[in-house]
């Protein structure tokens, strides 16, 4: 079991028969690949029945196997076991230091510059016009260009797709009439505008950490003029993001996505010159936002057993490792229960159950093993009188 991010702990059941001398220590082997077998451990020279692998990387999967040794020799090595270990809250924080401040700061500036725009239009003796524009295609041609000396813009040959032909798309409504029908009637114009705009975001090419992926910001808001010199009005943010993400800091690189979402709402009122010129305007805001990480995870999966099993030969320790996935899925399950592979997760849970059913219920019994199941061992025929190196092998498993 994977205990942190740098260590596997091993624990395995000594085996049934000793060969007619007692066991005096363990074989611990190891493997990157599940072939290609070194020593770990080439004597325990103790009976315990637990080894901690530490010093381990994160994102290091490691195979094992144990063999009992008395004073005659090594027995037989067990059947293997599997672990991986990973860093995901590291991973987390990392994606949080790296990315995190890029994202927030353009929403942030998609939001300023949204209302700054309004202002402007305001400013121009435009604000009050029906008005409807679709810069998509200038947008998208804009994606092309590269990116600035921080390392961050918008990537060559990077694909905008449908989002790109959002950016620039504006729009102004006045309520009610025309300008000029308002002024007359109510003497306060009120007008609703709304903007989209869309970012490519991204460091490809980063030692560590690589990542890269779009962003599309909408904006709506409602004003008023209050007097000749005074714009007052609120608008509302939503800013949706997705990223790709590749770190490298383990022993093996993670995939995954960095997805960040935000709402906010931005009271803003502006002060105007008696030439028509914006001379001073502010704005507050408040939002929530909410992040989420979906990487590749390492599992406990039963891949070598199974196909042992589907041979007619399963592993004594096949159930207890079955028993070991449906509790990972079962975890996942209580953890995510919204993730958008849940349905997938409860089917797989379920194809388990059906399958340790089939192992305590000895439907999967092979002959000279007796009931396939860790708790009903079959016995052959032994000369126990016979000192021998121990001829049942260890049974290697995971204890969460």
């Amino acid at each position: 079991t994977a205990v942190t991010s740098t260590q596997i702990d091993l624990f395995w059941l000594a085996p049934a028969y000793d060969g007619g001398a007692a066991v005096t220590g363990y074989r611990i082997e190891i493997s990157e690949n599940g072939t290609a077998w070194t020593d770990l451990v080439v004597n325990s020279g103790s009976r315990a029945t637990a080894f901690q692998h530490t010093g381990l990387m994160p994102g290091s999967t490691r195979h094992y196997r144990v063999s009992a040794i008395n004073r005659v020799g090594v027995g037989a090595p067990s059947d293997t076991a599997s672990a991986a270990t990973d860093d995901p809250i590291g991973r987390a924080g990392r994606l949080n230091t790296r990315v995190l401040p890029h994202v927030v700061g353009a929403m942030t500036s998609s939001t300023v510059s949204a209302i700054a725009r309004r202002v402007d239009a305001v400013a121009s003796g435009m604000g009050m016009e029906r008005r409807v524009e679709t810069n998509g295609l200038s947008s998208m041609a804009a994606s092309l260009s590269s990116p600035d000396a921080g390392g961050l813009g918008l990537a060559q040959g990077d694909q905008a797709g449908l989002a790109a032909l959002f950016g620039g798309t504006s729009f102004t409504m006045p309520l009610g009439g025309s300008a000029a029908q308002q002024q007359s009637a109510t003497g306060t114009p009120l007008a609703s505008w709304g903007s989209g705009e869309y970012h490519y975001l991204g460091e490809p090419g980063q030692s560590a950490l690589d990542w890269k992926g779009n962003m599309v910001s909408a904006h709506a808001g409602l004003d008023v003029r209050v007097g000749p010199d005074i714009l007052a009005g609120v608008a509302g943010s939503y800013s949706s993001g997705s990223f790709d993400f590749t770190d490298k800091t383990g022993a093996s690189p993670v995939k995954g996505t960095y997805g960040a979402t935000m709402a906010s709402v931005h009271p803003y009122m502006a002060w105007f010159s008696g030439g028509g010129v914006a001379s001073v305007w502010g704005s507050a805001g408040l939002g929530r936002g909410d992040i989420e990480v979906d990487d590749e995870r390492e599992g406990f999966r039963l891949l070598a057993l199974h196909r042992q099993g589907a041979r007619g030969e399963p592993s004594f320790n096949a159930c207890r490792e079955t028993c070991r996935e449906i509790a990972y899925h079962a975890n996942l399950l209580r953890l995510e229960p919204d993730h958008d592979e849940t349905g997938r997760r409860a089917a797989m849970m379920a194809m388990l159950v059906r399958h340790l059913l089939l192992f305590v219920s000895g439907k999967m019994q092979v002959a000279g093993l007796g009931e396939f199941c860790c708790s009903s061992r079959g016995l052959r025929s032994l000369d126990r009188d016979a000192a021998q190196a121990p001829e049942y092998t260890p049974e290697l498993t995971k204890v969460a």
